[in-house]
């Protein structure tokens, strides 16, 4: 009986302990399979392409109807077919058309249908700047912050900045200053350097109104995230609240937990000076037995105090006023960004000999560091040979070739005629791929220089100008330059010659009137794939006007060149129109925008960049002149922020030690573009290409400076 009861015994704790061991594995599987559940990845983005037939659709609807009846095209694809994988280009495109239409509501319609998919990062910074923007003129700004902010992050600069902009202002309109606040924060380092102190102004305004509660909330909340400008001003602020009440354990608390943060900015001696009234001891008496260092002479200290002294020679009377003028206006906003800085501006009358006085006078009765020149060519060179023999910096805006190898303390902050005719061919054997080119100059300095710096380079870089006629002011000069550098040479010349058969029995008017219609018709080859032009203007209208009298086809820039495949292809049913800085005018499209259409021509200012300091400086400008810039301005004001940055910088008093200090200036931030001081006394910047199509000018291409001092390949 005994064994038996073992036995079942026995047998019962094995199948327990079977059970046991069954329901944990079972809960192990259980509990291994839940994560791969719940933590699958989230579903990628949709890539599909549109399959090639209903891309050549699209590319048809657009040739025919343009943008539009491409739009309408999606918009049929998408209500007949919405689960398809390519519906969120779709929905983007229709969105995206809708907001350059200022129809909002429909963009936002649009844009929220492309929210439901997964979008890629391509995608998202796309759509969400312009949804953004779209429910802003709606007045949804409660919208705006539930939808914008997780797209912050993949967002271009420029569309973060507005974005967060935005926010800030719907914050406002919400009447939520607080929200506002956190976004400004957000906003200020996203700004440029010219725009930073009026957003502090902004904050400053803001945070000393804060309580303490508050102060403290906002900084517990960014703790972790953010202990740059404004919190870490906003933590002495509150310390000093807390040592206003006399709480000196918060005060050092919070002093010493933000003491890394404030050390490397301007607030340090603030919180020194907090720190020494919590903690007395602080304070580090002088050693006795270290001799005192005697003190400095009375006019030592005057030395020291007297602010740096930069000259400013502009032509006030004179021929050159007007360019003075406009250089004055471009270095007084340049000054209110610097006011620190004394100008003495001197009269040079629009004459070599005054402005020879005038160095004279302020290199050794005002002491200047450095000076600002004229802009008139034979002026500046005057005034640069004195400044050389004197050994002061000059930096000039004068165009003369060879100004700034003239001395080792001259430099010159603009483009010369030969850099222009350079950077045109470079441009067009580079990009356009032309290799036959023509030229047509105006018999002057300025058409001649850029012409043969023209034809150098394009030597230089494999190519071959095959025609080169000049041509002088007059009209009539002008009508023969234009049917010389076309030539006579036609495509359609065998179908309509002229016979004495046909001729016989008719009389002289009807001859004459058989030659127009024979002129009308005739289609010329031209020897050449691009034509260069450099000359103003009013000008070019007219040559344009010209070349469309001789039936000469105008390829626009924007096509591609002709690459033809036989290198021994002398004539082209159409050309490229090429040209200068003179171009950049509204009196391009006088005698007719089509004549010119598709012209492409190269500067350093331009309107037309989307960078904010040329944006900051058209407001600006227009604010205080109440008209709109011009290069002259925009390189005087360069010019000058660049003299005063060097002069604040470094504070050389020694005008040796300042042109070393100058001449190291690489990447300078200004208008034109970023700033290179080269060696030899020239600072360059990036060349801008502009096209001309239906009376507005586009940019299509930027060479940077650099490129331009490389050998061609």
């Amino acid at each position: 009986m005994t064994v038996v009861y073992q036995d079942i015994m026995l047998r019962f704790f094995v199948s327990v302990r079977n059970c046991r061991l069954f329901l944990g594995v079972f809960l192990l599987g259980c509990l291994c399979g839940c994560p791969k559940t719940n933590l699958q990845p989230p579903p990628k983005p949709q890539t599909h392409k549109l399959s090639p037939q209903r891309q050549y659709q699209l590319q048809q609807a657009y040739a025919q109807g343009g943008l539009e009846a491409e739009i309408q095209l999606w918009e049929r694809w998408l209500q007949a077919s919405p689960k398809q994988p390519w519906v969120v280009e779709g929905y983007i495109r229709v969105g995206l058309y809708a907001y350059h239409k200022k129809q909002w509501r429909r963009a936002i319609v649009s844009f929220q249908k492309a929210l439901q998919h997964p979008l890629s990062v391509e995608q998202r910074q796309r759509l969400a700047p312009s949804l953004c923007k779209a429910l802003f003129f709606e007045k949804r700004y409660k919208e705006i912050e539930r939808v914008i902010p997780p797209h912050l992050k993949v967002m271009k600069p420029y569309d973060r900045r507005w974005s967060t902009h935005i926010l800030a202002l719907a914050a406002e309109k919400r009447q939520q200053p607080i929200r506002a606040f956190v976004w400004n924060t957000q906003l200020f380092p996203l700004l440029p350097k010219v725009q930073q102190p009026t957003m502090r102004k902004k904050l400053e305004q803001a945070y000393l109104n804060f309580s303490t509660s508050l102060l403290q909330q906002l900084l517990q909340e960014r703790r972790t995230q953010d202990t740059g400008y404004p919190y870490n001003a906003m933590a002495l602020r509150l310390a000093s609240l807390h040592l206003r009440s006399k709480d000196k354990k918060a005060t050092l608390r919070l002093l010493r937990q933000w003491r890394a943060a404030v050390q490397p900015t301007p607030l340090y001696s603030r919180w020194q000076t907090m720190y020494r009234q919590v903690v007395p001891k602080a304070v580090t008496p002088k050693k006795a037995s270290k001799p005192s260092q005697p003190s400095p002479p009375q006019e030592a200290i005057a030395m020291e105090a007297e602010p740096l002294r930069l000259g400013v020679l502009i032509a006030q009377t004179g021929k050159g006023a007007m360019i003075g003028k406009l250089m004055w206006q471009g270095i007084q906003l340049a000054h209110k960004q610097h006011p620190q800085i004394r100008l003495v501006v001197r009269d040079t009358q629009s004459s070599p000999a005054a402005a020879a006085r005038a160095v004279r006078e302020l290199a050794l009765q005002h002491k200047v560091v450095a000076i600002l020149g004229p802009g008139l060519g034979h002026v500046a060179a005057a005034a640069g040979k004195e400044a050389e023999k004197l050994k002061v910096p000059m930096v000039s805006i004068t165009p003369r070739e060879g100004f700034a190898r003239a001395g080792r303390y001259l430099f010159r902050n603009n483009i010369t005629l030969s850099q222009m005719g350079r950077a045109v061919a470079r441009y067009a054997c580079n990009r356009l791929k032309l290799r036959r080119l023509g030229v047509l100059t105006l018999a002057s300095p300025f058409g001649q220089i850029q012409a043969r710096a023209f034809i150098r380079e394009v030597r230089k870089l494999g190519g071959k100008v095959v025609r080169v006629v000049s041509y002088k002011k007059s009209s009539k000069s002008l009508q023969k330059g234009v049917t010389a550098v076309v030539g006579r040479t036609y495509s359609n010349s065998k179908d309509l010659r002229v016979t004495s058969s046909m001729l016989k029995g008719m009389k002289t008017y009807q001859k004459r009137r058989l030659y127009r219609k024979i002129r009308k018709r005739l289609k010329p080859l031209t020897p050449y794939e691009g034509l260069f032009v450099p000359d103003s203007a009013l000008r070019m209208s007219q040559i344009a006007a010209h070349l469309a009298y001789l039936n000469v086809s105008v390829r626009p820039a924007w096509r591609s060149a002709h690459g033809t495949q036989d290198p021994d292809q002398t004539t082209y049913p159409s050309t490229f129109l090429l040209g200068s800085n003179g171009w950049y005018s509204s009196q391009l499209f006088r005698a007719g925008p089509e004549w010119v259409e598709g012209g492409l021509f190269a500067v350093r200012y331009s309107r037309h960049h989307r960078s904010a300091e040329r944006r900051w400086f058209r407001k600006m400008y227009r604010q205080e002149f109440n008209r709109e810039p011009i290069h002259i301005s925009a390189y005087s004001y360069d010019s000058a922020r660049l003299l005063m940055y060097v002069a604040k910088t470094h504070k050389h008093k020694r005008r040796d030690l300042f042109r070393k200090s100058l001449l190291q200036v690489r990447g300078f931030p200004a208008v034109t573009g970023p700033l290179h001081v080269q060696y030899d006394g020239n600072i360059i910047g990036p060349f801008h290409f502009l096209m001309a199509n239906k009376k507005r000018f586009f940019r299509v291409a930027t060479l940077p400076a650099p490129s331009l001092l490389r050998p061609p390949p």
